[in-house]
């Protein structure tokens, strides 16, 4: 998620285990911990692309690693304060201000990945946008009220309940979707293999369907405020574009390092496609999960044509799309 939610978050939970005890500072260091995870973009101007998407969201956000250091931070933080006395209070501040911070990029549909050492998978749930006013917004509300009242902590623990009870029902809502695009797809004869079903910006209302096939993949949308469509025994109106995944250029590049990392980051959602850049032929990985009608927010150039030959491209290189032209 975005860094204002991270650091709200943590703040709240600081607030609903420290509030009436420790104070505001219960509050500033929780907001401090739930955006420390996202320290590893400190190390980017020092990386290319493809070891970025391996950096980020990796040996931070591991839950097994967050375990190992939160008794360390916490008591650095009960010394610092000369509060060895509330060491637990300060080590659970920590230790769900980094877990929390965690589960919520796994709500997105970038990837986490949670189990390193044990599992470098990226882990994605993609019931939530990015960003999503409505589920900072009760966070946001008690982070705000908690810097001046602290004791307030029955208002911390109710955006906690609020924030979470959205992420639940995006969650429901994310099921309800896939079972009918798993008809729609049925009644219309589409065969695929992987479906993707990750909201729109901002909302939980409408959702963007992503569904792969062998050779093809299949891009759709439906809303839970088309009631007209929700009756789909009757209205089997989900209407999917059709595109190619262009898998004949898999023989170009599937050797490349690049690759092998992209394809893992993109969960095998993804395309490639050859295109003409001011003369210069090239191929682009583009990932699926985030972006809308062809436009993607992370495309990468990994072979061009040169002296008569396909030649990969190590690293690959990042094509801008432009953030806010994006779907994300």
């Amino acid at each position: 998620m975005d860094s204002v939610t991270q650091l709200v978050f943590g703040s709240t939970i600081g607030h609903a285990i420290g509030g009436k005890v420790l104070g505001r500072k219960a509050i500033i260091w929780g907001a401090i911990v739930g955006t420390l995870p996202d320290l590893d973009v400190v190390l980017s101007p020092v990386l290319n692309e493809i070891e970025e998407l391996i950096l980020h969201r990796g040996h931070t956000h591991s839950i097994f690693w967050q375990a190992l250091i939160a008794p360390v931070i916490a008591l650095l933080i009960a010394s610092i304060h000369r509060q060895l006395k509330h060491y637990w209070r300060w080590f659970f501040i920590v230790l769900l201000g980094f877990w929390t911070h965690s589960v919520v990029d796994w709500f997105t549909a970038y990837g986490t990945r949670l189990l390193i050492p044990f599992d470098s998978h990226p882990y994605s749930l993609g019931n939530l946008f990015i960003v999503d006013p409505f589920f900072t917004a009760p966070l946001l509300l008690a982070f705000v009220i908690g810097l001046f009242k602290p004791n307030k902590r029955n208002l911390a623990i109710i955006a906690l309940v609020l924030s979470s009870s959205y992420a639940i029902v995006a969650w429901q809502t994310q099921n309800y979707v896939l079972d009918k695009t798993k008809i729609a797809l049925k009644a219309q004869g589409i065969n695929t293999h992987k479906i993707l079903v990750s909201p729109t910006p901002f909302n939980v209302v409408w959702w963007r369907i992503v569904a792969i096939g062998q050779k093809n993949w299949y891009e759709g949308t439906y809303s839970v405020w088309n009631f007209k469509q929700s009756k789909f025994s009757k209205h089997n109106n989900i209407k999917f574009t059709k595109r190619s995944r262009n898998t004949h250029l898999l023989s170009l590049v599937k050797d490349s390092w690049s690759f092998e990392v992209l394809e893992e980051f993109s969960d095998g959602f993804y395309q490639l496609k050859q295109v003409n850049n001011d003369g210069e032929q090239q191929i682009h990985f583009s990932n699926l999960r985030m972006g809308f009608k062809q436009t993607y927010f992370f495309t990468y150039l990994i072979a061009e044509y040169w002296a008569g030959e396909w030649r990969l491209v190590e690293p690959a290189e990042r094509v801008e799309s432009g953030l806010f032209r994006a779907f994300f």
